[in-house]
């Protein structure tokens, strides 16, 4: 049995990072992986699991207006509502 500790491979293209000392307000969508060393004020969702999540844990209102990214329909505008029910 080996002991060695594998270092994770990471491809530097399929990871966004928000340097230290920068702040956004907003939202923020990427396709991949975000580093966030900076400040961030706002949502992010990659999924509707995320979202569902958000919403069980009463982060988000069921009518709150949020971007999310469905497969197959790219980044759209909806509410944790209309998520849930349809």
């Amino acid at each position: 049995m080996s002991n060695k500790t594998q270092t994770p491979v990471v491809n530097v293209n399929e990871v966004s990072r928000i340097s230290t000392g920068t702040v956004i307000k907003g939202e923020i969508n990427s396709p991949n992986d975000i580093r966030i060393d900076g400040v961030f004020e706002g949502k992010i969702f990659s999924n509707y699991d995320e979202v569902m999540l958000a919403y069980d844990a009463k982060v988000i209102d069921i009518e709150a207006l949020i971007k999310v990214r469905i497969p197959g329909h790219g980044l759209i505008e909806t509410t944790a509502g209309k998520l849930l029910y349809n």
